[in-house]
């Protein structure tokens, strides 16, 4: 597959003492057209750069950088993004590490590994939108990335573009902040050829849950995950046949936040992952992964917590 020519750097309209880049401006597209763009004061814009020559019957999953660092929380309420042709969806994800601002290239399997994500819309321009009180928050000390997925199922080869509004939370209001659970083993090698891992992780402390995902590569066969609560097993994903869509685009639980979904403290998730490496060589994690994720109603910010092959930390 040809290289994809990127040009130009990401937009950033922005008026948040908080952010260590200056606004700059990027050209659209031709009959790429957008509204207005937030007031300053209750909201940004991020403009990717184009994204040039996404062939006919490809898929392309593509990271820009921004540059822009927080020094303090930054609560959103909602998200809403804009695509040119082809587009699928557009992320907006939190790192601790940090390429040059207007770096934009196809997303490595590092990349994927490090970043966090913050919240995600479709191509179409509708907003994504924390439900009730909650609020998607982008930790201090983050760095903000981009993410555009592109696929492109016409006969022809085309260009396109992404923008991402971003709206803040209101001041003065009481909002929750939602975080995320991962419960994974990061010391994953995979041979050649089938294998499996299972992932045991029992709860500290009571936690309530609105969004949950299951998360595998393109040598994933099948996913499963669990929760027992006194003696009471709950699946959750129950043998998931796998395919490589769901790396961009994976199934979904959510519940209404008035009646989350509930871990209490001493049950019990079990994560089963099946593959069938075609390699040559064996597969880490990064290349691949086994992740199950739990998006929380975090009222005790505590933050995006990952439990590790049965130990417990921050992520």
């Amino acid at each position: 597959m040809a290289l994809i020519h990127r040009l130009g750097i990401v937009s950033i309209v922005f008026a948040c003492a908080c952010a260590t880049q200056d606004a700059t401006t990027v050209a659209l597209l031709p009959g790429f057209e957008l509204p207005a763009a937030p007031d300053p004061a209750v909201g940004t814009r991020f403009i990717t750069p184009p994204t040039l020559g996404l062939e006919a019957g490809s898929n392309h999953e593509i990271c820009s950088w921004t540059g822009i660092k927080f020094d303090h929380d930054i609560d959103i309420r909602l998200v809403k993004g804009y695509q040119y042709n082809v587009g699928h969806h557009i992320i907006l994800f939190a790192s601790k590490l940090n390429l040059p601002a207007g770096t934009q290239r196809e997303c490595t399997d590092t990349d994927m590994a490090s970043f966090r994500m913050v919240a995600a819309t479709g191509a179409e321009g509708l907003p994504s939108e924390a439900p009730g009180d909650l609020v998607y928050r982008l930790d201090a000390g983050m760095y903000v990335v981009l993410q555009e997925h592109y696929l492109n199922e016409g006969d022809n080869t085309v260009d396109s573009q992404s923008a991402l509004d971003v709206m803040f939370a209101e001041p003065g209001h009481a909002y929750t902040p939602s975080h995320s659970i991962a419960f994974l083993n990061t010391d994953l090698d995979l041979k050649p050829g089938k294998n499996t891992l299972d992932v045991h992780c029992a709860m500290t402390e009571d936690v309530r849950g609105w969004y949950a995902i299951p998360h595998m590569h393109e040598w994933g066969t099948t996913f499963s995950a669990s929760i027992t609560s006194n003696g009471v097993t709950t699946p959750m994903f129950d043998a998931l046949p796998w395919v490589k869509e769901y790396m961009f685009s994976p199934p979904a639980k959510t519940w209404d936040i008035a009646t989350p979904t509930t871990l209490h403290k001493d049950d019990t998730i079990d994560v089963h992952c099946e593959w069938n490496n075609t390699q040559t060589t064996d597969l880490h994690f990064g290349t691949e992964m086994c992740v199950f994720f739990l998006q929380t109603i975090d009222a005790n910010n505590r933050g995006n917590l990952a439990c590790d092959n049965g130990n417990w930390g921050t992520f």
